[in-house]
């Protein structure tokens, strides 16, 4: 974070890249920047504004995608965009940003090269105030949109075992487990995002047959898997969705899967979705229907960390 933190406030770089393989800990990184420059502290006088934005992993390059950007931004700087040409909009965010003596803006989870003037982000020689940060997972990305790219490693083994044992508890270095939570913590491959899903999952429970079948299930290859998302980041959730206690709760955490990323929903809400399509029982007492609702999301974070 330090190296981020220096790069902010050289004068010579404006735009900044950080790519890594999912779940190596990019957006956790910029979330700490993000927390940092936006709590009353000395270092967060350094900019006027901080603007997150997390980006689908759709191709970005249409004007649905950009409009839906454009509409994140506005609502960050209190401005209203109409439903107006794409052009228009982009014209209103450029003259808006110029009003701030100085912005950041950060876009998490990019996929594809954006085009920032379509959107109506000034030219860093025409706003000198204006600053980016994007975390993408390839790198190609970051060369076509960023001065300075810096790489997040996977967690070496000393920093994997440390978390692990933060996720696990106590339990981790028991006698009789150790063995197992360090076998388990090896096949999480060093990434922050798999050892936090499974630490958590297995936190508190002391059967040795757990362990054992966590680690015989992360073990397992998984044929099925393709495409853009890591084995690695992959079999460890499988493997704590597996592990949730009933099939209820599973329905329910994949019903929930269907929002978009960084959506906000009141629990409320959710539970009346959950009755709404029979995934859970109707009782006389809202209250306990609420209640079980909010036991069922607790259930669930150990795979939604």
């Amino acid at each position: 974070m330090a190296k981020v933190m220096d790069l902010l406030s050289s004068k010579d770089v404006k735009r900044i890249g950080i790519w890594g393989m999912g779940g190596v800990g990019k957006t956790t990184l910029i979330k700490n920047i993000n927390n940092k420059l936006t709590t009353p502290s000395p270092v967060s006088d350094s900019f006027s504004i901080v603007i997150w934005i997390t980006v689908s992993n759709k191709t970005q390059e249409t004007e649905l995608e950009l409009k839906k950007m454009q509409k994140l931004i506005a609502d960050r700087l209190k401005l209203t965009l109409t439903e107006e040409s794409m052009e228009t909009r982009s014209i209103k965010l450029h003259a808006r940003l110029m009003m701030e003596k100085t912005f950041l803006l950060i876009l998490d989870d990019v996929w594809d090269p954006i085009d920032l003037d379509l959107v109506g982000i000034p030219a860093t020689e025409v706003h000198k105030g204006g600053k980016l940060i994007l975390t993408t997972r390839f790198s190609n990305v970051c060369l076509q949109m960023a001065e300075v790219t810096l790489k997040v490693e996977v967690l070496n083994e000393e920093e994997a075992w440390r978390l692990f044992c933060r996720s696990a508890g106590e339990v981790a270095t028991l006698e009789e487990l150790e063995p197992l939570a360090r076998a388990i913590t090896k096949e999480c491959a060093g990434l922050p995002l798999a050892i936090d899903v499974v630490g958590a999952s297995l936190r508190g429970k002391r059967m040795i047959e757990l362990w054992n079948d966590a680690l015989n299930a992360l073990r397992r290859s998984e044929p099925l898997i393709r495409g853009r998302i890591e084995e690695k980041v992959y079999n460890p959730i499988k493997w704590s969705y597996d592990m949730l206690p009933n099939e209820c709760i599973k329905s329910c955490f994949l019903f929930s899967c269907l929002f978009p990323e960084d959506f906000q929903i009141d629990v409320k809400t959710l539970v009346r979705y959950w009755l709404a399509e029979g995934l859970l029982e109707e009782h006389d007492d809202i209250e306990e229907v609420k209640d079980r609702g909010v036991a069922i999301i607790e259930t669930s974070r150990t795979v939604a960390y």
